[in-house]
C-alpha cells in the first residue's frame, strides 16, 4: 500500500505524507480487523470452543540480545574505519 501511495506522489511534502500515513494506519487496522473477524467464523463454523493461543501481550527480552547488538556495530565500524 505504501510502495502505491509513493507512486501517486502521497509523500512528496510533510503534509501530503501525513494524510498518507493516516489513511495507510486506517486501512491496515480495518484489514487486519476484517481478517480477524473472518478467522473468528472460520474457526465457530468448525466448531472450535477451545482457546485460540496468541502471543503475550508484554515480551519478555533477553538483556544480552541489547549487548550483542551494540557489539556487532562496533565491530563493523571498526572493520569500516580499518580498511
Amino acid at each position: 500500500m505504501r510502495t502505491a501511495q509513493e507512486s501517486r506522489l502521497g509523500y512528496v511534502n510533510s503534509r501530503r505524507g501525513l494524510a498518507s500515513a493516516g489513511i495507510l494506519a486506517s486501512q491496515l487496522f480495518v484489514d487486519s480487523y476484517r481478517r480477524s473477524r473472518r478467522l473468528q467464523t472460520a474457526l465457530e463454523s468448525r466448531g472450535y470452543d477451545g482457546e485460540l493461543r496468541v502471543l503475550p501481550m508484554r515480551y519478555r527480552h533477553d538483556s544480552l540480545l541489547p549487548w550483542l547488538g551494540l557489539g556487532l556495530a562496533a565491530s563493523l565500524c571498526l572493520a569500516w574505519w580499518l580498511t
